[in-house]
């Protein structure tokens, strides 16, 4: 029994330290481990562009690029890009290092690296268009275009590095020729109408009148506005702000008030026209309420036609500057009774004869 024990003894001595000590294939390593890591993304280089239509056809020529259709931008390295877990379909085209927000990737070619993205107005991107148009020249010998710079990049972040560049052709010269004609041409039947007939003449032959003349004024810059920026964006729903309408309200609101008026003071004698700045300044009598409308119109007809050319829209006007407008016309309206009264002829002395009788 004894000699047992001597055996048992040693071998569990032997069993303990050999368990103690590491193992020769385990060495102990003296810093934890580190966790891998993937390797970075590359970085996306716009190099190229190439202008494709929407059923990616390439344009005859230059002057079919524009609006409507889409661009098509060579981007190295983005196949490794896209393999290190980003997604192309965030990326957002930049013009002129402006993000336009809304035009998003329709297709991706990740073998080739092409990107192609649409060339169209959203409303989260007209005030980048706007921005385009209003501080960058873009009227060019019948044409409106623009040379611009193209790449991509995250709504909240900058372009990527781009050596692209391309030239969109916002009106045709075709358009631009039609548009201009039409312009021509609407305004020489507006004067030939209102010198020929009644439609700016209280009468036929009678004097010209300042409410419809207003009227014709804004009717026409807002038609030939319409019809401007319908052929700039190909789309028939080009917005009209609410001010514009008021200013239109306005007009007519002007001119159906100054009839009644007319109406409610009958036996004025025909009157006759001393020409056409004479008779809506007042006649005879220059007045300063017809001077106060006449130059508010002038003034804000003028910034309408400005915004159109260089922002591409219609004018916004703000509250302040319709008030004004509505104060000079119910100025001119309020005036006018005093202007009729004023117009009508004395009657004349009635003659009384006195018989003596019985004389």
């Amino acid at each position: 029994m004894a000699s047992k024990q001597l055996i048992i003894a040693p071998a569990l001595l032997t069993w303990l330290i050999m368990g103690m000590l590491p193992a020769q294939n385990s060495p102990v390593s003296s810093s934890p481990a580190q966790p891998a890591t993937s390797a970075p993304a590359p970085a996306l280089i716009v190099t190229s562009v190439i202008l494709r239509t929407a059923d990616g056809n390439k344009p005859s020529n230059d002057s079919d690029y524009g609006l409507g259709q889409s661009i098509r931008l060579k981007v190295a390295n983005l196949s490794d890009w896209i393999n290190a877990g980003n997604s192309p379909w965030n990326l957002t085209l930049f013009l002129n290092e402006r993000p336009m927000k809304g035009l998003r990737p329709i297709s991706v070619d990740q073998e080739q690296g092409y990107l192609n993205f649409p060339l169209e107005r959203t409303d989260d991107n007209i005030p980048a268009w706007e921005s385009l148009n209003e501080r960058e020249r873009n009227w060019q010998w019948g044409e409106v275009s623009r040379r611009l710079r193209a790449s991509v990049g995250m709504d909240t972040g900058v372009a990527v590095p781009s050596k692209a560049s391309f030239v969109i052709v916002f009106l045709p010269r075709t358009w631009f020729i039609f548009i201009v004609a039409a312009v021509i041409f609407t305004l020489g039947a507006l004067l030939l109408l209102g010198r020929r007939t009644a439609l700016l003449r209280t009468s036929a032959t009678g004097p010209y009148s300042l409410a419809r003349t207003q009227m014709a004024v804004w009717s026409w810059l807002t038609i030939n506005a319409y019809l401007y920026l319908f052929a700039l964006n190909h789309d028939p729903a080009v917005e009209i702000p609410v001010s514009v309408l008021g200013l239109l309200g306005i007009s007519a609101s002007t001119y159906v008030a100054a009839a009644m008026v007319d109406r409610a003071t009958p036996g004025q004698p025909p009157e006759t026209s001393l020409g056409f700045w004479r008779d809506i300044a007042g006649g005879s009598n220059i007045s300063l309420h017809r001077l106060q409308m006449i130059g508010w119109t002038a003034l804000l007809g003028i910034a309408f036609i400005i915004e159109v050319l260089t922002k591409l829209s219609i004018p916004d006007f703000n509250p302040t500057l319709l008030g004004l407008m509505g104060i000079s016309a119910g100025t001119y309206v309020g005036f006018k009774v005093p202007e009729n009264q004023s117009a009508k002829p004395e009657a004349p002395p009635v003659k009384t004869s006195s018989t003596a009788a019985g004389t």
